[in-house]
């Protein structure tokens, strides 16, 4: 490397790398692998035998899609919405047996910490309700009140979500059509 070379690598380092560096090239692509990643894992199911991990496609003609945390395989032509339904249908299954399983005290500390966890979320929505309203009546920005209103529906929601789940648990209730319906008209929401 002569002289020529050190003043090219120079030249590069000003015109090219320095200004990378300054714009924050590096962490865009840090980032962007970061957002592909999180892509996926939202995108392709969740592995049904670890639940830790996606499944992946291995890349081979008969459609095998594995994890890559327990090599669980899924082998499915019809494409990924064949592939989701059954790592569904597995993870039912294992649901189904770990829940017959189970005794009537375990059963009853489920429905219990889904209890809890709903009405947490109840609280939530009561506070976030409330915040809206102090919003309204202050004369605040709508838009403001209206995040308010919005993270109350999201708690509202969540609560909803356990009290079903609850109820499901100590019922037995599990993998019954029409269940939700039952608790509906049951109105025994707000456990």
């Amino acid at each position: 490397m002569g002289v020529f070379g050190g003043i090219a690598k120079a030249a590069k380092f000003v015109v090219v790398s320095l200004p990378m560096q300054v714009l924050g090239a590096g962490q865009i692509r840090r980032n962007n692998s970061l957002i592909a990643s999180l892509w996926r894992n939202l995108h392709n199911p969740v592995c049904p035998e670890c639940q830790k991990a996606v499944l992946e496609p291995v890349g081979s003609e008969d459609g095998a899609w594995s994890c890559k945390n327990c090599r669980f395989t899924v082998a499915d032509r019809n494409g990924i919405a064949a592939v989701r339904e059954a790592a569904k249908g597995r993870r039912n299954e294992l649901v189904r047996t770990m829940y017959a399983a189970t005794d009537q005290d375990e059963r009853k500390d489920i429905a219990r910490r889904h209890r809890l966890v709903s009405r947490c979320c109840f609280a939530g929505a009561a506070f976030t309700v409330c915040g809206f309203l102090y919003y309204v009546a202050t004369g605040a920005s709508v838009i403001l009140a209206l995040n308010w209103l919005a993270f109350a529906l999201v708690c509202w929601t969540h609560g909803m979500k356990r009290s079903y789940r609850s109820w499901q648990v100590l019922n037995g209730q599990l993998f019954v059509e029409g269940a939700f319906w039952v608790w509906l008209k049951e109105e025994r929401w707000l456990v």
